[in-house]
């Protein structure tokens, strides 16, 4: 009986590990020139252009590749125009951001307040 159940463990586990897993795809920076970002399709509101800067869409790509990867995305109005100079800077030192870098996500999070 033992060898049963330890056998249906097995196959179980085997079964478990070879599921598939769906990785979200990664988005490079400098995979494209930078005049040629492409920006994903989103409804404009009455008040919002509908293309954003070519900065501001490399800053769009930084923040979703950098800051997903150690905690869910904040959506830049949910903190005030005071909220995030703090935040940003705290982020940008513990990973390990460069200036150029901060400063497209800085454009990114402040074209979307």
């Amino acid at each position: 009986m033992k060898l049963k159940v330890f056998a249906l463990a097995i196959v179980a586990i085997l079964i478990y590990s070879c599921g598939s897993s769906k990785d979200a795809p990664k988005v490079t920076v400098g995979a494209q020139k930078p005049d040629t970002v492409q920006v994903p399709e989103k409804v404009a509101s009455p008040n919002e252009s509908p293309t954003m800067s070519t900065v501001v869409a490399e800053g769009k790509i930084l923040y979703e590749n950098k800051c997903a990867a150690c905690h869910r995305l904040f959506s830049p109005s949910e903190y005030s125009k005071e909220d995030w100079p703090p935040i940003l800077l705290r982020m940008q030192k513990k990973a390990h951001i460069e200036d150029a870098d901060m400063a497209k996500i800085n454009s990114y999070v402040y074209a979307n307040l």
